[in-house]
Formats: C-alpha cells, sequence, structure tokens
C-alpha cells in the first residue's frame, strides 16, 4: 500500500477533472435549451464524480480502511436523497 502511494500520478486525475468541467460548461450552453432538469441533473452527477475522485486521490480516501469508507458514504446518500427531494418538488 505504502508503494501505490509513492507511484501517485496526479495528471490522469487532473485530466478527468478537467474533462468533466468541460461536460459541465458544454452542458450548460447545448442542452439548457432542451430541458433544464436534465442540465441540472448532469451537473449535478458530473460535479458528484469530480468530488469522489479528488476525496479519492488527493484527500487519500483511496488507501483508508473500508470502515471508515462507509461511514464517510453515508452523508453522501443523504445529500442525494435532499437533492432528489428537492428536484422532485421542482418538477411539480
Amino acid at each position: 500500500m505504502d508503494e501505490e502511494k509513492r507511484r501517485f500520478n496526479p495528471i490522469p486525475v487532473w485530466l478527468a477533472v478537467l474533462a468533466s468541467t468541460a461536460i459541465q460548461i458544454a452542458s450548460v450552453y447545448k442542452l439548457r435549451q432542451y430541458s433544464v432538469v436534465a442540465t441540472d441533473t448532469l451537473i449535478l452527477l458530473v460535479g458528484a464524480f469530480e468530488v469522489t475522485l479528488i476525496g479519492a486521490y488527493f484527500m487519500h480516501l483511496k488507501f483508508e480502511q473500508k470502515s471508515l469508507l462507509a461511514v464517510a458514504l453515508i452523508p453522501i446518500f443523504i445529500v442525494g436523497a435532499m437533492v432528489f427531494g428537492i428536484l422532485a418538488s421542482i418538477v411539480r
């Protein structure tokens, strides 16, 4: 596990974050004219992907024990339920 930490290369992670940011910006300009809810949902999902990448690699959560990872995932599910509830109330 220590050898994995020493061999960490941040360039692929930054490229993935850059590509997902480009997807978010493009969705605002291209997809928003068709569906606002679909655009907002895509931006939220891609943003969650970015947060997961940054948390896993730059906060070194990738190398933590599985029990700590389970504790960290519980708030993510709660926030996801809240976002789903808010988006559902906006559609009505």
